[in-house]
């Protein structure tokens, strides 16, 4: 009897495994169990050597890991089939039962086609696969069972709690349609009404109201000529009435234009000593309950002459006479 080698022992005219690369990040080779799992050589297409697990993903391997797996579904059904005592078998009740399931899965689907049709069904009538995918589409909700019967349900399952498509007073469209951006309101769009519930217009109601509110809009408003140039020929010739006309800002928010007042320049003058002096005065805070207290245009010229801005770089020469002196 001859002795039993060991099992992974190799012949002494073949390469080791790991000597096939010498690259110590290629496959990893365990000395212990002489075992090299991946492939060694994956850049070379026609390898005399492509690993352990090329063995066992090709050939006959995968056929009889197929029945192994197999004989043990059939274990838990109390069918005892051993494929290592009867491997006969094992491959005989295998190929049966691939038969068995292949034709089961062959009807259902001939069942299926002949139900919904096949691609060359859908191509020929499209229209009618159309018609029928729309009626198969509800909102009704059912529970089916593995054989296709309807366990329970059939109630109308609402797509929102809100009410949809609701058109009221002859309008066309739902409320909320229509936006109106000179009013920011909401509307309906078949008449651009925004009163809820109104009765519909039609479109002699839409062109109404959109007349209604362009004709309410406010006027832009001109700059002052301190800024910009008057409005330009074609907005004086335009068909706006006077009182419509664009307005100075002297007229809208009481900001004066120096350019266009008619003052007195010796007012001015003294209305600005008369600021100095107050400056200077001890008793400047005093309150004099009989002392005039309406200003004039020449007072407020004076004011804003006299006013220093904090970021002035000529405030310093302000005050400076003629020779050179800073007046006190």
């Amino acid at each position: 009897q001859m002795k039993t080698t060991v099992r992974n022992l190799r012949i002494r005219e073949d390469t080791a495994k790991y000597l096939r690369n010498l690259d110590p990040d290629s496959a990893y080779y365990d000395p212990k169990s002489r075992a090299m799992r991946e492939n060694p050589t994956p850049h070379l297409k026609d390898a005399v050597y492509s690993g352990d697990n090329f063995a066992r993903a090709t050939g006959d391997a995968l056929k009889l890991a197929t029945t192994q797996v197999f004989a043990w579904d059939q274990q838990n059904e109390n069918s005892k089939i051993i494929i290592q005592a009867e491997p006969s078998r094992a491959e005989l009740e295998r190929t049966s039962h691939t038969l068995a399931s292949q034709a089961q899965a062959a009807a259902h689907r001939a069942q299926l086609m002949a139900k919904y049709g096949d691609s060359s069904t859908i191509d020929a009538n499209k229209e009618e696969n159309k018609l029928r995918s729309f009626q198969s589409q509800s909102e009704s909700y059912r529970e089916f069972d593995r054989h296709g019967q309807i366990v329970s349900g059939s109630q109308q399952i609402p797509s929102s709690k809100y009410a949809e498509d609701i058109y009221n007073n002859n309008h066309t469209s739902v409320w909320g349609s229509f936006f109106c951006p000179q009013t920011f309101q909401w509307g309906y769009a078949d008449d651009h009404s925004t009163v809820r519930n109104s009765y519909a217009t039609g479109e002699n109601g839409k062109i109404a109201n959109d007349a209604a509110r362009l004709s309410s809009a406010p006027i832009p408003c001109e700059p002052s000529t301190s800024d910009n140039k008057r409005i330009n020929d074609q907005q004086t010739s335009s068909s706006f009435p006077s009182s419509k006309r664009f307005k100075p800002n002297s007229q809208l928010y009481g900001t004066p234009d120096y350019q266009e007042l008619d003052l007195d320049e010796s007012k001015v003058q003294q209305a600005m000593l008369r600021i100095e002096k107050e400056a200077h005065a001890s008793n400047s805070n005093n309150y004099n309950s009989l002392a005039s207290t309406q200003v004039t245009l020449e007072d407020m010229e004076a004011y804003r002459r006299s006013k220093l801005a904090a970021d002035d770089p000529m405030r310093s020469f302000l005050h400076q006479d003629k020779g050179g002196g800073q007046t006190s």
